[in-house]
């Protein structure tokens, strides 16, 4: 993360892939809880959103937990 810039780096290795903008707290300070609460909150919404259209599509993700053997 480079919070000059206001954006997340994908590194591969020791060369820079992409920069990605932080979308939603562009143009003020944000107190890092404050961050953190936004991106949890984020994190909610997506969940949500992923279920909605697992549902609606029947899709399924499978989980890092699930028995690959089952």
């Amino acid at each position: 993360m480079d919070a000059a810039s206001r954006s997340f780096e994908v590194w591969e290795g020791t060369k820079l892939v992409k920069r990605l903008s932080i979308k939603g707290v562009q143009g003020a300070p944000m107190a890092f809880s404050r961050f953190l609460a936004w991106m949890r909150e984020q994190a909610v919404a997506e969940e949500r959103r992923g279920k909605l259209q697992t549902r609606a599509f029947g899709w399924r993700q499978p989980s890092l937990w699930d028995d690959a053997s089952a």
